[in-house]
């Protein structure tokens, strides 16, 4: 998060997670004079990622939500392509606006109770996220730069992708309503 501050200093960052302490040694480092790797354009909220609550405002305003190595609550609404979680992604984004998934899931994550990603998997994935708001714009195995270009200590602490597969989705907000099966629903 932190990487994409820094590169654009005129943009807000958000970051949201449900335990504060997840986010801590980030803020803190945002929190440093600009000189010093600061980014005086973060934000962290402690909150519930598929919800986004409070977020209204921003609606049709953001041109790009990340959702690195989701878990939980979180990793449940992007495998099960929620649709109400759907639906709060396409009213922020701004025509043009895309979604960037950084997912991993292995045989030692029991915890979802799901089986390792495959390919397969992850391009109907993909297609299910889309639905008919959304473009497919890139489907594929994450490399060590997208690792990279999330800032997160988490995935190298895990070892993606080099120890770890992981998958990158993105996806994008049509520029038209054209295709459009649905209204935007509100957040």
């Amino acid at each position: 998060m932190l990487h994409v501050a820094r590169r654009r200093p005129e943009a807000l960052i958000i970051g949201v997670d449900t335990a504060a302490e997840a986010m801590r040694e980030t803020s803190r480092r945002a929190a440093r004079r600009p000189g010093a790797g600061g980014a005086p354009n973060a934000l962290f909220l402690v909150g519930d990622a598929t919800r986004l609550d409070g977020l209204e405002v921003l609606a049709g305003r953001v041109d790009e939500v990340r959702v690195s190595l989701p878990w939980g609550s979180l990793a449940r609404a992007v495998l099960d392509a929620e649709p109400s979680f759907i639906d709060r992604l396409v009213v922020l984004l701004r025509p043009g606006g895309r979604v960037r998934l950084l997912m991993s899931l292995v045989d030692r994550d029991g915890g979802l109770g799901r089986p390792p990603l495959s390919e397969g998997q992850v391009r109907r994935l993909a297609a299910d996220l889309a639905v008919d708001r959304l473009t497919i714009r890139e489907v594929r195995a994450a490399t060590s730069e997208d690792v990279s270009a999330t800032g997160s200590s988490w995935a190298k602490r895990l070892g993606v992708p080099s120890r770890r597969p992981a998958w990158l989705v993105e996806l994008e907000r049509p520029d038209s309503p054209s295709g459009t099966a649905r209204p935007p629903a509100r957040v």
